[in-house]
């Protein structure tokens, strides 16, 4: 799958007659893999393969970490609740298992605004992918409320490797902005960090850089008054780390010539993923529809929570388990039909 992009499996299914028969079942897409290290200090081959998720070090994090742990232990109805949430997540899982063997495919209908609001660094010819790869997981997990294109007819999907199956009418769904913002917002950090190769609490330092610099009369700052600025959060030695860091990557320079050194900021600044200004309007969409639908093999079901309308809200596990919010409407598909007639 790492360099073909698919794996192909061989199955027993059933033929017309019932009859038991082999049959190859391709998967397409990309490996994943997932690990942990205790170092921020990431190779670079590595980071520009992963996706990096940081844990949140703040301080008030930290608090509501420990206040999370003490509540299991002084309250056995807060233990409860903690299986209630595995047992709604499993169910979860479960029913975007059989969900995705509804997905045809996903489309995202403004993809080719999004290069102008891009960062133009040569990795992001690569993070671009990551960023419209997430995009689509996270329309395909809210299904019931994307809008979708439906086939008219019905295919064999196996269901297990012993040849169960079952008649699917597959969709197209098609991702809303709301989930490019979603996608941002969960690998921004993580893209930012390949982009800058610099990590958030990197630049988080040098930001305080900057403020400390303004104040000084040589614009510079020594590491005690760095370390003295976090109020003690972060050691002197980590402190140390991201300034070589910072100073590797050409965001300040180091005065040897006076102990302690002394660091200047050079006003470049780290580059952000930003897509808010980024819209898709009604008209935009309908026309979207009327140019891609065909009509003489999908229909349009149209979502209470499409794009169309301005409500858009990504919906918990339990409301979507009790809510069907999907609607088809007739008279949407004979007017994109007589668009396409004409």
């Amino acid at each position: 799958m790492m360099s073909e992009g698919h794996i192909e499996v061989e199955l027993m299914g059933v033929d017309d007659k019932g009859h038991k028969i082999n049959v190859v079942e391709e998967t397409k897409g990309k490996p994943v893999v997932i690990t942990t290290s205790t170092t921020g200090k990431i190779d670079t081959e590595l980071l520009n393969r992963f996706v990096v998720l940081e844990l949140n070090e703040d301080p008030k994090q930290t608090s509501k970490i420990l206040d999370h742990i003490s509540q299991r232990f002084k309250d056995r109805s807060y233990r409860n609740k903690e299986k209630q949430r595995l047992i709604d997540m499993t169910n979860y899982v479960q029913e975007q298992s059989q969900i995705s063997r509804q997905i045809e495919d996903i489309y995202i209908p403004f993809a080719d605004k999004i290069p102008s609001l891009l960062s133009k660094n040569v990795e992001m010819r690569r993070d671009y992918d990551k960023i419209l790869l997430i995009t689509c997981a996270l329309a395909a997990s809210n299904f019931r409320h994307r809008d979708k294109f439906k086939r008219l007819e019905a295919d064999t999907t196996l269901t297990s490797q012993f040849g169960d199956s079952e008649e699917t009418h597959k969709a197209i769904v098609i991702a809303t902005l709301q989930d490019l913002q979603y996608a941002i917002k969960i690998a921004g950090h993580a893209m930012n960090r390949t982009v800058n190769k610099a990590s958030a609490k990197t630049e988080e330092i040098y930001e305080k850089i900057i403020i400390l610099s303004k104040e000084s009369l040589d614009n510079s700052v020594a590491i005690r008054e760095i370390v003295e600025a976090f109020g003690g959060q972060y050691p002197e030695n980590t402190i140390r780390d991201h300034l070589k860091t910072l100073a590797r990557l050409g965001y300040l320079t180091t005065d040897y010539s006076q102990r302690p050194y002394r660091y200047s900021p050079l006003g470049k600044q780290f580059t952000h993923l930003n897509v808010d200004s980024l819209t898709w309007t009604k008209e935009e969409n309908d026309q979207y529809i009327k140019d891609t639908l065909d009509t003489s093999l999908y229909s349009l079901e149209i979502s209470c929570n499409s794009p169309i309308t301005p409500n858009l809200c990504l919906k918990t596990p339990d409301s979507v388990t009790k809510t069907n919010l999907v609607t088809s409407r007739e008279s949407v598909n004979d007017s994109v039909s007589e668009e396409k007639n004409e």
